[in-house]
């Protein structure tokens, strides 16, 4: 069975490969692209870190010149033609950021809840979450890849609860404590990739409590939302960086950009591009 990266190796074979392309893909949090004319790249403070996460701060919104100080008061403030909200400096702010589109409900109202240009099952917000049942693989064991994402089956993490026709995932907490490397990589519960963002791993920073404590609980020299186990945490809501934290409409570690406009959800550019399911490819 094809699989795929949490499921390749163990923790610290995939944090190698993982790490390298988070530190390009957290080492800003602001696009410099100018599509709609804002201009510039963003000013920023970056902490990067060799444990297998970079985090930033941002500490300002577009480049030298005149910027939109403001979005909402109505005033284009930097001159370019774009007012508030429809000005790119603003688009990744919290007072701009669009409702989420990342449940049964919004993703199957016929709408494109969040203006990303795609609606329901399109988006990649509502295919790739977690907690959406309405669209992804619907069946595990016909031999069709029916979200066509190009994997099938038990190759396809949606089928990842369906414990009857694929049994070996080893994605569970309970999998993940039986003392049994379920799905034969060679690695047992903790010591396997798959299972280190779970929240029961004890010596892994991956839970809201650990990753906001101030403290660096595991002992590899990052603290909370800069360890890269607290961004790519299923559970943890407190950081922004994984399936679930990047498409909740939320600016979850608090540096003024949500969801996919952070840049520990979504960076294209650069050498390493790194975009989570939720946010879709780079193109």
């Amino acid at each position: 069975m094809t699989t795929r990266l949490l499921t390749l190796g163990g923790y610290v074979a995939a944090s190698i490969i993982i790490s390298a392309i988070s530190l390009g893909a957290c080492a800003r949090d602001n696009s410099s692209e100018t599509d709609d004319g804002a201009g510039g790249n963003t000013p920023t403070t970056t902490t990067t870190n060799t444990g297998g996460s970079t985090s930033s701060s941002i500490n300002g919104v577009g480049g030298s010149g005149p910027k939109e100080t403001d979005c909402t008061n109505g005033v284009d403030d930097d001159g370019n033609g774009f007012v508030d909200c429809d000005d790119f400096a603003c688009k990744c702010t919290t007072v701009c950021a669009k409702p989420p589109e990342n449940s049964d409900t919004a993703c199957g109202d016929n709408m494109d809840n969040d203006g990303d240009g795609k609606t329901d099952c399109e988006d990649p917000s509502c295919y790739a979450h977690p907690a959406v049942t309405v669209c992804g693989e619907t069946a595990c064991d016909d031999q069709m890849d029916n979200d066509n994402d190009g994997y099938t089956d038990c190759e396809d993490f949606d089928c990842q609860t369906d414990t009857v026709a694929c049994p070996d995932f080893e994605l569970t907490a309970a999998k993940c404590m039986d003392n049994i490397d379920n799905d034969g990589n060679g690695y047992t519960d903790c010591e396997d990739f798959a299972c280190q963002y779970l929240g029961v791993c004890p010596d892994v920073e991956s839970t809201d409590a650990a990753c906001s404590d101030g403290i660096d609980n595991d002992g590899d020299n990052f603290i909370d939302c800069e360890d890269f186990s607290c961004q790519k945490s299923n559970v943890v809501t407190v950081c922004e960086g994984s399936k679930g934290s990047c498409s909740d409409g939320i600016d979850n570690d608090g540096n003024g950009f949500v969801d996919c406009c952070d840049h520990a959800c979504r960076y294209c550019s650069g050498d390493n591009p790194f975009s989570v399911p939720t946010c879709g490819k780079c193109e």
